[in-house]
C-alpha cells in the first residue's frame, strides 16, 4: 500500500461517515423543534456540518497533493486530521453505544438511527487510521538499477 492509497481509503471512509452523520442529523428531526434551547443545538449541528464539509474538502485536496513536488506538508495535515478523527470517533462510539442501550430499553423507533450513528463512527475511526497510515508510509519512487 502506498501513502496515496492510504489517503484514498481514509477519504472514502470518512466521506461515508460524514453521510452517516448527515442521515443521523436529519433522522433525529432537530430542525422541527420549536424549543429555544434546541435552537442553539440546531445551529451548532449546522455549523458542525459546514466545518465538516470544509475538512473533507481539505482532505481530498491533500490526497491530490500527496506525491507531488509541491507537497508542502499535506502528509502532516493528514496525520493531525487522522488523530483528531480517531479521538472524535472514540467519543462517538461511546455516545452511539449509549444511544443503542437507551433506545433498546425504551423501545423507541430510532434504533436504525443509532445503528447508522455507530457504523458512521466506526467508519470515521477506520478513516483516521488510514490517514495515519498515509503519513507513515514512504512514497513509492521509481529506481533505476544497472543490475
Amino acid at each position: 500500500m502506498t501513502n496515496k492509497r492510504g489517503a484514498l481509503c481514509g477519504n472514502i471512509l470518512t466521506t461515508l461517515a460524514f453521510f452517516a452523520g448527515v442521515y443521523t442529523t436529519i433522522s433525529l428531526r432537530l430542525v422541527e423543534t420549536n424549543d429555544d434551547s434546541i435552537a442553539l443545538l440546531v445551529i451548532s449541528v449546522l455549523v458542525s456540518l459546514l466545518l465538516s464539509i470544509v475538512l473533507h474538502t481539505m482532505t481530498w485536496v491533500a490526497y491530490v497533493m500527496i506525491g507531488k513536488i509541491s507537497n508542502m506538508g499535506w502528509k502532516i495535515f493528514l496525520l493531525v486530521v487522522g488523530i483528531l478523527l480517531i479521538v472524535g470517533a472514540i467519543f462517538g462510539i461511546f455516545l452511539a453505544t449509549v444511544m443503542l442501550v437507551v433506545i433498546s430499553v425504551n423501545g423507541d423507533d430510532l434504533m436504525s438511527v443509532a445503528v447508522v450513528k455507530f457504523l458512521g463512527e466506526v467508519l470515521q475511526l477506520a478513516g483516521g487510521i488510514f490517514f495515519i497510515i498515509a503519513f507513515a508510509l514512504k512514497p513509492k519512487t521509481a529506481t533505476i538499477s544497472n543490475g
